[in-house]
């Protein structure tokens, strides 16, 4: 009776597995590259992305297709599997997908968002989507990238589904073929991100570039174009405003009124804003006569309901509080421990902002705990509830693509990086306290020393070499603080309440 059990069982999991593969097979096309061919045409074309046509087709190369090479598509499916290659992380993952790291988390239950392992499969969800094509006509002044703004796709599925286009030559009358999608995940996607979008006008100041701007604002140079009809990027001028659509923070207008002794320069350094910016805020402005009482308007990133940080860091509460938005430069550990001040959240992005300019190819740094939403006692931590910390990892000789929390020997670190943020929020007089192991303070003090630091900064800096116990000094030793810093922002001058 046993052994015909074991046949039936047998053959049950062989008509499944069957069943299976034919459902697999019914749903798959094979692509003969052809003459002209991109990857992200091909994948607009069949509705598909390129990491999906990645995880497809084993060892293949995006960047290095060839004509005539086969590409399996799967067409039909609503769902398939993602493979980790080296590097990933979660939320690149969902980017790249157009999908949320809350919606991977749900499809992969058990799945751990710090742990993912090279070759691991993961479950991407697509939800089906009819679509209708229209027909644009070019009009003088196009470019491809405004055409592609406009109707929110991109560049390459407009290639994709008009065979033979060349984006880099468009004619006043040519027909450009343009589909839509109508889904649940598009709709929702589309309000999402309206808003999350503010516009602002940013105003061009002197040594600006197109790309420059671009880098600066994390957008692409298609996109401003796209936004501003006419644009010529190789012709900007001081004092033009061009139209910019910001995902990030949105911005916050203040203004300030001019003390004795002010003087341009020190406003400036004081609000860690250029003169420049200042100048381009407020037209007429003359930098060399500044009258006391006068008012000058600023505009900052952020809400326009200022945060406020309550009470002490190891006892208080955050109102108002302000999410860290993502960055090219950073992985946020969990969006629900991701609030801090509008300073901190400022702070932050500022000095990867920095680091994003004189370090460009940088490996992406892993960022955990700031505050919850509205402050208050935190797991894991005695502080963190005022939204003025901040638990940052180091960069270090084992980082690939991304710096994940780990111990490791002093000499391991990398100076240049972890001085390059470390640096920018002490010259700006931006942090209360940076807790970091005392093996680790001695190798930064030498490298700052070796590269400009004074004395007398030394001192005011460093707890280092005047013991671990010694309270002296804004980096400071501070027990299991060897696979992260805990970074301490300073209350803002207009928290009142902030201790």
């Amino acid at each position: 009776m046993n052994k015909i059990m074991r046949i039936l069982v047998g053959l049950a999991a062989f008509c499944i597995l069957t069943l299976e593969t034919s459902s697999i097979l019914a749903e798959e096309i094979t692509y003969t590259v052809s003459d002209g061919d991109t990857m992200g045409g091909i994948a607009a074309r069949h509705g598909v992305t390129i990491d999906q046509i990645v995880s497809w087709n084993r060892g293949l190369n995006p960047d290095r297709i060839r004509i005539g090479q086969e590409i399996t598509i799967n067409t039909e499916s609503s769902s398939s599997s993602y493979v980790v290659r080296d590097g990933d992380t979660l939320s690149r993952i969902a980017s790249r997908n157009g999908v949320s790291i809350d919606d991977i988390m749900s499809w992969n239950r058990g799945i751990n968002a710090n742990r993912l392992r090279i070759g691991q499969e993961i479950t991407i969800q697509s939800e089906s989507s009819s679509s209708s094509s229209s027909t644009y006509v070019v009009r003088d002044g196009d470019t491809m990238g405004g055409i592609a703004s406009s109707h929110n796709v991109t560049i390459d599925q407009i290639v994709g589904w008009n065979r033979g286009l060349n984006p880099d030559r468009i004619r006043v009358g040519q027909e450009i073929t343009i589909q839509s999608e109508s889904s649940s995940s598009t709709s929702s996607s589309s309000s999402s991100n309206s808003s999350s979008s503010s516009w602002q006008n940013y105003t061009v100041v002197s040594g600006d570039t197109l790309s420059r701007i671009a880098s600066r604002h994390d957008i692409t140079m298609d996109e401003i174009i796209g936004w501003n009809r006419g644009l010529n990027p190789d012709r900007l001028r001081v004092g033009q405003e061009i139209r910019l659509q910001s995902s990030r923070r949105g911005i916050r207008r203040v203004e300030y009124e001019v003390q004795p002794g002010d003087f341009l320069g020190r406003i400036a350094s004081q609000n860690n804003i250029t003169i420049d910016q200042i100048v381009s805020w407020n037209s007429g402005l003359n930098p060399d006569r500044l009258q006391i009482g006068q008012t000058l308007v600023f505009m900052f990133e952020g809400p326009e309901q200022i945060s406020e940080s309550i009470g002490r860091a190891n006892d208080g509460r955050l109102v108002n509080g302000e999410e860290l938005p993502e960055h090219r430069m950073y992985d946020i550990r969990s969006s629900r421990r991701a609030w801090g001040t509008n300073e901190t959240i400022s702070n932050i992005v500022g000095a990867f902002d920095h680091l994003r300019s004189v370090h460009r190819n940088a490996p992406v740094l892993d960022i955990h705990d700031l505050s919850y939403e509205e402050g208050g006692r935190i797991s894991d931590h005695r502080s963190h509830q005022s939204g003025r910390d901040a638990d940052i990892g180091y960069y270090h000789d084992e980082c690939e693509e991304t710096c994940e929390y780990t111990s490791f020997r002093a000499g391991n670190m990398d100076l240049e990086l972890n001085w390059s943020i470390i640096h920018y929020w002490l010259d700006n007089d931006l942090v209360e306290y940076i807790f970091i192991d005392y093996s680790y303070q001695e190798v930064l003090y030498e490298y700052a020393e070796d590269h400009g630091a004074s004395e007398r900064q030394l001192r005011a800096w460093f707890q280092y070499p005047r013991g671990r116990n010694t309270a002296r000094g804004i980096i400071r030793h501070e027990r299991n603080h060897r696979d992260h810093m805990h970074v301490r922002f300073g209350c803002s001058s207009e928290d009142g309440n902030c201790r």
